[in-house]
């Protein structure tokens, strides 16, 4: 038998677990098997991955370029790796964050896993790995579950092991999932039978399509990282004041950061997976880009994302008039469009902030966006119009002088409700 399997998703999913787990499962039914980590700057946030080998004869590399199949846990690793999947190959996708109108590779196999729902089912909606892994090796019949379950003791630092019962339940539920659902392949080109499945989350059968701006809080929240040797390289390039746009100074910053660096366009098109076109008109000044693209740009270059929107972080206290906030909307200057969403920084150039606080004011659309989740915990006052708060499963809407806090772990989307704009506070909190 031969098995390969790229595991992707960010930071923080578990995706090395994921393969290490698979890995010791290999080993315990006496069959070869590599193990092949990523690290870098992709394990800042973008597509994190590795790549799992099992055979019954030597493997020749433990470097796949195209794999039989594939486990991705979020929309870049989807991106990434889906269209590396062999025709005829399996590609696990995770439900509760990539909706399936997203999954259009011809010719392979796919199945959908809505992950957190059946993580929330065990108690720990942080098991979604053990789910999706549960439900990979069910599927596939790599290894058996209970190789599987067993492989958590090498692959767990001991002092973990008091959480290995809740994780087999998870692969349990996952497999389960695969189980209870055995149903017509669905081959995306083809109508053909096989003994094989493609499993819907029934909850994202409703096509859905990704609104002009992006969810603010999602965009901004997941990178606040800050180390001494950024210090050292922000004093070594010794910008002026702020200014007005942010199209000017995210161009003008990332042009210098990335030279400062030595890195070409080239490099960064390949740690974002962002076209080269757009990057250089992000730096020539005509696009501004969407947070959401300024965070991966500081990931990139190993940045924080509040240095290229305000600058050196320099001043033990930072006020902020009235007059002087700077507003800071999306554009195209091609088009001639700017975008549902405007933001004003509430503390530019504060050291060693803890927090993020923006005023955002959110513009109603008739368009449905995909929930996002992260690390860290957001708190919103809404100062005018309707807000309109999802949750999990849960829908809720504020109105003026209400406020929200909660953990952005637990997949949320955050927009205007109603036909009027919507102001709101939010103050961003990331762990360090």
């Amino acid at each position: 038998m031969y098995f390969d399997c790229i595991i992707a998703g960010f930071g923080g999913q578990g995706v090395m677990l994921m393969g290490n787990i698979l890995t010791y499962a290999a080993m315990a039914e006496n069959k070869k098997s590599t193990y092949m980590p990523v690290y870098g700057v992709e394990m800042r946030g973008g597509t994190a991955n590795c790549t799992v080998v099992v055979s019954d004869l030597e493997i020749g590399s433990p470097i796949i370029q195209r794999p039989v199949s594939a486990i991705v846990m979020n929309r870049p690793s989807l991106e990434k790796f889906g269209p590396r999947v062999k025709k005829g190959g399996l590609l696990f996708v995770n439900a509760t964050l990539i909706p399936e109108k997203d999954v259009r590779f011809k010719g392979i196999e796919y199945l959908m896993v809505p992950t957190r729902e059946l993580a929330l089912d065990v108690g720990n909606e942080r098991l979604s790995n053990m789910v999706m892994l549960g439900a990979a090796v069910e599927k596939s019949g790599v290894v058996k579950l209970e190789a599987l379950k067993k492989a958590l003791y090498p692959a767990l630092d001991p002092r973990y092991h008091k959480m290995i019962d809740i994780n087999v339940r998870a692969m349990d539920r996952g497999a389960q999932f695969v189980e209870d659902r055995r149903v017509k392949t669905h081959v995306n080109g083809s109508s053909a039978l096989s003994d094989r499945i493609h499993i819907m989350d029934e909850k994202n059968d409703q096509t859905t399509r990704k609104h002009a701006y992006e969810d603010f809080l999602a965009d901004v929240s997941s990178h606040f990282d800050k180390g001494d040797q950024e210090k050292q390289f922000m004093e070594s390039i010794g910008h002026g004041p702020l200014q007005e746009d942010i199209q000017i100074n995210v161009g003008e910053r990332v042009r210098e950061v990335r030279e400062k660096r030595g890195l070409s366009l080239e490099d960064i098109s390949q740690r974002t997976d962002i076209d080269i076109s757009l990057l250089d008109e992000i730096e020539e000044g005509t696009v501004a880009p969407p947070l959401g693209t300024v965070i991966k740009l500081a990931k990139a270059l190993e940045m924080k994302m509040g240095y290229f929107i305000s600058g050196e972080e320099d001043r033990p206290y930072t006020i902020v008039r009235a007059d002087d906030r700077k507003v800071i909307s999306r554009y195209d200057s091609k088009k001639g469009e700017h975008y549902g969403y405007e933001y004003m920084s509430l503390a530019p150039h504060k050291k060693d902030r803890h927090m993020e606080p923006f005023m955002v004011a959110l513009e109603p659309v008739d368009t449905e966006e995909e929930r996002s989740t992260h690390d860290g915990q957001e708190f919103i006052y809404v100062l005018d119009g309707r807000m309109e708060v999802r949750l999990g499963e849960e829908i809720h809407i504020l109105n003026p002088g209400d406020s929200i806090y909660y953990d952005s772990t637990v997949p949320h989307l955050v927009k205007c409700h109603g036909d009027k704009m919507t102001k709101i506070l939010a103050v961003l909190y990331t762990e360090r």
